[in-house]
């Protein structure tokens, strides 16, 4: 009897230590919003580029200074990414990058897809932002960059400005990305040089109501809007307009093919015109707004050949490129017409973020001509052919029917 009630006194201790123990440290929920179903899927309708597959960090706890929930991660990412170009596989938070809390995003290509590798995306969980480690090596901050953005279009009514670093590839260009949405629509997209924050280029979209037949402004207005353009966002740029035009916006199979005016200011080094350095400035016909904006800036003087006096005379260039190029078309031979003939930089072939090699940009002479099968086309595609003014080689000829 007595080892009964000995046994008794025991489980009544256990049970009032357990209550206790409940009250005093009662159980915490540390489990975070829901996994995303699987097998949801996502494709990109802009250009954040993808990461090397990581594997998976593993998931850490939902810390009080995150805004963002997985859900609204995963959103994010969909505006960027359809669903049929990517499923996602994986998604958790991580610290594993320092002074950040990541969600990271596991992706597998879809059946269908255009990608055909695995990728892994990181938002931001406190901004909401996409994240590419590469950005600590920018020169600016995501954050300087939206400020930048701010500065560059004070007069666009925007609801949000949406970053995303690109590292560059053989199809882009390093730098910081952007887009300008309203009521989750695109307004302005483009890029900024991602160690000085400077624009690199935008683009404005311009509604269908906005694209008439005709132009109800000027040439030379056109011109004006862009020189003021290349004026205020650069200032005494060493730079020539090059060309201008009126060309069609959507092209010609379009019923209602509205155009736009292109302006091409090339850049002026040793006081010798460059073939491809500038900027183009593109101008909407009716409302005179800027459309497009690009600027390329690569080549430093070390680049240059040592030499900026030619040392072929401009008609013998002429000379050479007719020569070569009747003997391409013997039928077109006597109809062959020299156009222009002038003297370039010629580095056609530069990338930004590529240094090129010290006195590896040749002064040469671009010449451009016709003859008669290419006067009669209605968007001709004139033959071009390129001399070095130093010795008077042929170096590239485009010449095609």
């Amino acid at each position: 009897m007595k080892y009964k009630t000995a046994a008794v006194a025991i489980a009544a201790a256990v049970l009032v230590i357990t209550a206790t123990v409940a009250i005093l440290f009662p159980a915490r929920d540390i489990q975070g919003p829901a996994l995303p179903e699987l097998n949801a899927t996502i494709v990109p309708t802009w250009s954040p580029s993808p990461l090397t597959t990581l594997v998976p960090s593993p998931p850490v706890l939902l810390p009080s200074a995150v805004n963002i929930s997985k859900e609204e991660a995963i959103s994010r990412l969909r505006e960027d990414y359809n669903f049929w170009d990517y499923t996602i596989e994986n998604v958790t938070l991580t610290d594993r990058y320092t002074g950040k809390i990541l969600y990271e995003l596991s992706l597998v290509p879809g059946a269908s897809g255009f990608y055909h590798e695995n990728a892994t995306f990181f938002i931001d969980a406190v901004t909401g932002d996409f994240y590419q480690p590469s950005q600590e090596n920018a020169g600016i901050t995501i954050k300087q960059a939206k400020g930048i953005i701010w500065q560059d279009f004070p007069e666009m009514p925007y609801d949000n400005i949406r970053v995303t670093f690109t590292n560059g590839s053989k199809t882009t260009s390093r730098g910081w990305d952007f887009r300008i949405t309203r009521d989750n629509e695109t307004l302005i997209f483009g890029s900024l040089f991602p160690d000085t924050g400077e624009l690199r280029e935008y683009t404005r979209q311009i509604p269908w109501s906005q694209r008439a037949d005709t132009s109800p402004i000027t040439l030379d207005a056109a011109r004006l809007v862009a020189d003021t353009e290349v004026m205020e966002r650069n200032g005494n740029l060493p730079v020539v307009m090059t060309h201008a035009e009126y060309s069609p916006l959507l092209g010609m199979a379009w019923a209602k093919s509205s155009r736009e005016y292109l302006f091409i200011y090339n850049r002026i080094l040793q006081n010798v015109t460059c073939e491809s350095d500038g900027i183009s400035v593109t101008v909407h016909p009716v409302t005179g707004d800027i459309v497009r904006y690009q600027k390329k800036w690569v080549l430093t003087e070390n680049a240059l050949a040592p030499v900026s006096v030619p040392a072929i005379a401009r008609g013998a260039a002429g000379s050479i490129v007719e020569q070569e190029a009747r003997s391409h078309y013997p039928l077109s031979a006597d109809r062959i017409r020299v156009r222009t003939v002038d003297l370039r930089w010629k580095d056609t072939g530069t990338e930004e973020g590529i240094a090129p090699a010290p006195e590896s940009i040749l002064l040469a002479w671009k010449v451009e001509f016709d003859d008669e099968y290419i006067r009669a086309q209605q968007n001709p595609d004139k033959g071009v052919g390129w001399v070095d003014a130093q010795n008077g080689s042929l170096l590239e000829l485009h010449y095609r029917h």
